[in-house]
């Protein structure tokens, strides 16, 4: 009589082959489901990288902002954001002369973004960032009456806080460009925005 466990000769390994090719499976696809997440870690890093750098360049406009109109209070904003400053965009007339237009960009070249051509904004706190988000200005000075670029406003619908009856309200326009960093070197956003005083 035959004994029933004893396996014929020709089945012998089996076992060890199917279990083998299981195993080579099950890691095929843990190392897929590795490199994926190693995958999806860089790119949620380099997501929250440029957004870090993003809110660096608001907090250069904020400052930017803020330095513009202490200049316009004091009166030095057409010698302090002149057009010799190595600034980015300004406001100019048209060939024709009856449109407003920015002017080309980086007259002098591509923007160094160190202390020749843009303002230091200042360490953010709390915040590590590869270099302090920095600004430029420009003071948009082809404003004479004749001009499509010039603007004032009449009181008149106004709130007499504002100015006096009859007096018209010029406006000073800017042009201020900022560059953001993120924590790595590569990671930067510009920004830019025209922005108006009214005077």
């Amino acid at each position: 009589m035959k004994n029933p466990l004893v396996l014929p000769v020709r089945t012998r390994g089996a076992a060890l082959i199917v279990s083998l090719i299981l195993l080579l499976v099950i890691t095929i696809l843990g190392i897929s489901g590795i490199q994926t997440t190693t995958m999806e870690t860089r790119m949620a890093a380099n997501s929250a990288d440029r957004n870090l750098a993003l809110q660096a360049a608001e907090h250069a406009l904020r400052v930017a902002e803020a330095a513009v109109l202490a200049k316009v209070e004091s009166g030095t904003y057409a010698t302090e954001f002149g057009t010799t400053a190595g600034l980015y965009r300004g406001l100019q007339r048209s060939t024709d002369g009856k449109d407003c237009t920015s002017t080309m960009p980086w007259r002098d070249g591509t923007a160094a973004w160190n202390s020749s051509d843009s303002i230091d904004a200042g360490a953010i706190p709390g915040v590590t960032l590869y270099a302090n988000p920095r600004y430029m200005v420009t003071y948009n000075n082809d404003l004479d009456e004749t001009s499509p670029c010039y603007s004032d406003t009449t009181p008149e619908g106004f709130s007499n806080s504002l100015g006096s009856v009859a007096e018209p309200f010029k406006v000073q326009r800017f042009t201020i460009t900022v560059i953001g960093y993120g924590a790595q070197p590569n990671t930067r956003v510009r920004l830019q925005e025209f922005y108006s005083v009214l005077r």
